[in-house]
């Protein structure tokens, strides 16, 4: 059982993306994150095609997917995709607690089929059977 199993947040946590997982942006919202009597604390707040769960979006997070994505500007952030991942090493007031991260998502990799060409192997395994000295 993870944490995230009993425990109800409208935002990701660490359980959330252990393993990482592949999502879609579908917005992003400018939301107060202050807690209780406190002043305002404006945030991005990613929304997710595939989640009911938003991601609270830091400054390196925001950062990086921008370079991610390519895009500057929030609004051109609609359906692209990125991996959150949960990094132990992420440290906040000089103590190591660890973080969701975001990195890209990476291309699935397109193969060509192979097609043998039968006579450039048979003339290749002739010619190493004249090599054989017995």
């Amino acid at each position: 059982m993870k944490e995230s199993d009993f425990s109800s947040s409208n935002y990701l946590k660490q359980g959330d993306v252990e393993p990482p997982i592949l999502v879609t942006i579908k917005s992003v919202l400018l939301k107060n994150l202050a807690r209780d009597n406190q002043p305002q604390e404006m945030k991005p707040v990613v929304e997710f095609v595939e989640l009911d769960k938003m991601f609270a979006c830091n400054l390196t997070n925001f950062r990086r997917i921008v370079k991610e994505t390519g895009e500057q500007d929030t609004d051109g952030w609609a359906g692209k995709k990125i991996v959150l991942w949960f990094n132990p090493d992420v440290s906040f007031g000089g103590e190591q607690v660890g973080g969701i991260r975001v990195r890209g998502a990476k291309p699935q990799a397109v193969q060509e089929p192979v097609v043998p060409d039968r006579e450039a192997a048979l003339d290749a395994a002739r010619a190493a059977d004249e090599e054989i000295p017995f």
